[in-house]
């Protein structure tokens, strides 16, 4: 950006009145008693205004001659600092710069008290900019005397700075220049030529501010005229950090608030502009699935459970929803191209993606289409104001588990037993958190190879040497159902879960145990293994994999004595094949999960219950049971299909708003909220294993997390284990 500067004249008033100034001075006598004046050197002066002359008569060369032979000859005379100003004004008359700043920067190192010293200095301010030297005008340093500026010589000045730091690609630091110029210019009904330049530079220097700094400025500022000017760049800067819908907001409120404005219609134009993608068909969603490829069973079965919900709401609403299905293939190119061709097809919003989803979030956002992620991929929910996550993830479900285990179990000392790959890693670095924030303390943790069968060297590294029992802690696991535990009271309190199940009707799947424990020896055997049990270390053991993993791990530590530790595991553990491997020994077990289905209709009254009907409904069309994935995606659905059928909802950012403010959503998974940064908010079962059954013994809705003391790097790569599908998706 090329700056205009003045060149200083022969004759110009800055530089007469320095002369006249000095002539008036230099004929006056000290007053009586007052300092001596430096003695007149009649030769020098002479030198002096033959210089004059020639500079007057336009000589500048022979002036420059002359100045300079007079500061050989008087280098600290009365006329030294105003021959320096002399030899740099004639030197800008002849286009030489660098002569000229030279000349100007002598008079602010050798006389720096001058009264010329501030001339040099705007001077020298005005040759920087107009060479572009902008790093050495913001790097010059003014003389003591600036506050002796006038207001018009202050305004020049800023403008200055303010076109050197706009040059250097600070905008901010040129708003705060411009800013400070227009203040001194003052706001009067006829602005000047000045304010009129300084203005229109501001606007240039608001344009390039970016989002953040828009934003800082505007608080702050009571100016009528720059405020709005700040309001209506705000909303351009919203829509280019890819926020249509704040920018349509911040657009109304400005034309709300200075109809009269020069940019009124280029407002309402801008408006129309950023909403126009956020039109879409009426009662029209997307699916954005796997359908093909490695991951083709998990997108089928939440496709199914979207066209169950689509078919049961189609049989009691009138509004005729229409769904476009789209494959992703699990791969993330084909899953934007797919996204694309969704949003130019006119839908609203997107349920999924599963496994693409941290790719496609940013284009969504970008796009303004709100999208309703099936994926446990962490920090997908929190990439923007159209991402949500309707999905459970190791953190609700280990926050959930954590918070029962230490509150309402009362536990505290804990040890993690996981597969050396992503799914366990991730899972125990999550339990251990969820723990350690409720006071809990993990005192064991060991890995193995999920590859291997025999699991006895990592039992062993964990349980270490035995230690003698503390009988406080050694408390054996017990049935939490509320009702069972109420029938297996005895006078000396609640009895353990080998006890309760030995006396009770399950006993049955103890498999020929029932005389060795209900005998002397047999009480005796098992008071024995209670006081050799490794509880004094750890009360509980979180044992995160498979059903059939499991299955084959929790029977070998019941070899070495772990029987009496309360066993955890994940919602992996919701599977009858960990039922029919593990059997006495997984009993009184504890997981969570965001599903259950009852394997008969329990509710008596009028109303049959949600999940048992889904369920029947799911196995007839189907024939097959329904899971996670079918159930979240049956919910996701019925949320949007309901958002969708209110006559309010006409763009989609309507919908997201709506997203975000309404709830709870009912649903087959629970009752469904979503947070300000769009994670779905639900209560998760908190089930136990009790003889062949899972039994629910409440929902807990999983607190915020808390701090871990030791959180090992997460890897990001994550697979299911075993190849299988293991509820856990990214």
């Amino acid at each position: 950006m090329k700056i205009l500067a003045h060149h200083p004249v022969a004759g110009s008033p800055l530089i007469g009145l320095v002369i006249i100034c000095s002539l008036l001075m230099a004929c006056a006598l000290a007053p009586e008693g007052g300092p001596a004046q430096p003695k007149v050197d009649t030769e020098a002066d002479a030198l002096f205004q033959d210089a004059e002359a020639r500079f007057d008569a336009g000589d500048f060369a022979a002036a420059i001659e002359g100045y300079n032979t007079y500061l050989l000859q008087a280098p600290q005379g009365r006329w030294a600092a105003a021959s320096l100003i002399k030899v740099g004004a004639a030197y800008q008359r002849l286009e030489r710069p660098l002569d000229a700043l030279n000349s100007y920067q002598r008079v602010l190192t050798e006389f720096p008290d001058a009264p010329y010293a501030t001339d040099a200095y705007l001077e020298m301010v005005e040759l920087y900019a107009q060479t572009h030297r902008f790093d050495q005008l913001l790097e010059l340093t003014p003389p003591k005397g600036q506050e002796m500026l006038s207001p018009g010589q202050k305004v020049r000045l800023f403008t200055l700075r303010g076109d050197a730091f706009l040059a250097q690609g600070y905008p901010a630091d040129a708003y705060v220049q411009y800013r400070a110029a227009l203040d001194l210019d003052g706001d009067t009904l006829t602005p000047t030529e000045a304010a009129l330049t300084v203005a229109a530079r501001l606007e240039e220097s608001v344009r390039q501010l970016n989002l953040a700094e828009n934003q800082l400025f505007l608080e702050g500022e009571s100016h009528h005229g720059i405020h709005a000017l700040l309001l209506y760049y705000l909303g351009l800067h919203q829509a280019d950090a890819g926020q249509p819908d704040k920018a349509v907001e911040t657009l109304s409120s400005f034309a709300g608030r200075y109809p009269d404005h020069p940019y009124i219609g280029r407002a309402f134009t801008l408006m129309e502009e950023f909403s126009h993608h956020q039109q879409f068909a009426p009662f029209t969603i997307g699916c954005l699935l796997p359908l093909s490829g490695p991951y083709a069973a998990y997108g089928k079965r939440a496709l199914q459970g979207i066209e169950l919900a689509l078919s049961d709401w189609s049989t009691q609403n009138w509004h005729p929803m229409r769904l476009v299905v789209r494959d992703s293939r699990g791969e993330t190119h084909t899953a934007l191209e797919a996204l694309t061709a969704l949003a130019e097809e006119g839908v609203g919003a997107v349920i999924g993606p599963m496994v693409t989803a941290e790719a496609v979030a940013p284009k969504a956002q970008e796009m303004g289409l709100p999208i309703v992620a099936m994926t446990q991929k962490a920090g997908v929910a929190g990439i923007g104001s159209y991402i949500f996550r309707n999905f459970m993830t190791p953190e609700m479900q280990m926050q959930a588990l954590g918070a029962y285990a230490v509150e309402t179990l009362g536990l505290k000392r804990f040890a993690i037993l996981y597969p050396r790959e992503p799914y366990g890693e991730r899972f125990m670095q999550q339990f251990w958190r969820a723990v350690a924030a409720r006071g809990g303390e993990v005192t064991a943790v060991e890995a193995y190879d999920p590859k291997n069968t025999d699991f006895a060297r990592p039992i062993k590294q964990l349980i270490g040497e035995a230690v003698p029992v503390d009988r406080r802690l050694s408390a054996p696991a017990r049935v939490q159902d509320p009702r069972l535990q109420a029938n297996a009271r005895r006078g000396d309190g609640p009895q353990t879960l080998a006890q309760h199940l030995f006396a009770s009707p399950t006993a049955w799947i103890m498999d020929g145990y029932r005389t060795t424990a209900t005998s002397p020896v047999g009480a005796t055997a098992l008071e024995d293994a209670g006081r050799m049990a490794v509880t004094a270390k750890f009360e509980a053991i979180f044992l995160p994999d498979s059903p059939r993993k499991a299955g084959l791990i929790i029977p070998q530590l019941a070899y070495y004595d772990i029987r009496h530790a309360q066993l955890l595991g994940t919602n992996l553990w919701h599977s009858p094949q960990l039922l029919e491997m593990a059997r006495k020994y997984v009993q009184g077990a504890i997981f969570t999960d965001g599903v259950h289905f009852e394997t008969e209709q329990t509710v008596k009254d009028a109303w049959p219950d949600p999940a048992h009907v889904f369920r029947t409904a799911f196995k007839t069309i189907y024939t097959g049971e329904p899971d996670l994935i079918a159930a979240t995606a049956y919910d996701t659905a019925e949320i949007l299909f309901a958002i969708f059928s209110e006559s309010e909802i006409r763009l989609r950012r309507d919908i997201k708003n709506r997203l975000n403010l309404a709830g709870p959503f009912p649903g087959i998974t629970g009752q469904t909220t979503f947070s300000p940064i769009g994670e779905a908010q639900k209560a998760l079962h908190l089930l136990q294993i009790q003889g062949r059954r899972f039994v629910e013994l409440q929902r807990l809705l999983a607190p915020p997390s808390g701090p871990l003391p030791t959180d090992p790097p997460m890897q990001q790569d994550l697979f299911s284990i075993d190849g299988r599908y293991s509820g856990y998706i990214d």
